[in-house]
């Protein structure tokens, strides 16, 4: 074999037109396109709702209901943010229908809380994203941005029901 025609073992390999580090040329579909995100959204959430505590932190479930201006919400998010000496880890969950919980082993361990509430009202317009139509959503600005605050304490049961207001709706 002459010298020229040796191949470089430092050098990648080509295949159909591509260095072999380069991405495929058409990007993945199916399944693998839509569980992709959906893996990555639910292993977030799984974290924030975790927390960094220990396993032995006793956390209690956490149940209720959470309405605005008198009528339950549709879609939010909860979460119990820890406060003052409490340095526990935080919690959270989703409201739908005007409902949420949170059982034990992604509960809320005892201490003081304050508790965060993101409304959000659909518009009527759709969105396409990752090729599906999704509902378009926007938050709601509430009186209680800053948080509502909240003692957990230790047993149970623990049943909230929370009141919001929107902004500009008159109400306290």
């Amino acid at each position: 074999m002459l010298n020229h025609q040796r191949r470089d073992p430092g050098r990648r390999r080509q295949t159909a037109g591509r260095t072999g580090c380069s991405p495929p040329a058409t990007p993945p579909r199916g399944v693998a396109a839509r569980t992709w995100p959906t893996l990555c959204l639910a292993t977030c959430w799984l974290l924030m709702v975790c927390g960094c505590g220990s396993g032995g932190d006793s956390r209690q479930r956490v149940t209720g209901t959470v309405a605005m201006d008198g009528q339950p919400v549709a879609n939010a998010s909860i979460s119990f943010q820890p406060t003052g000496k409490n340095q526990g880890p935080s919690a959270g969950g989703v409201v739908k229908d005007g409902r949420f919980e949170l059982p034990a082993e992604a509960g809320v361990p005892p201490g003081e809380y304050l508790v965060m509430i993101q409304v959000v009202r659909e518009t009527g317009k759709t969105l396409v994203a990752m090729g599906e139509e999704l509902p378009e959503a926007v938050p709601v600005n509430i009186k209680e941005q800053a948080g509502i605050p909240l003692t957990i304490e230790k047993g149970g049961p623990h049943q909230f029901d929370f009141e919001v207001h929107a902004v500009g709706s008159g109400q306290k």
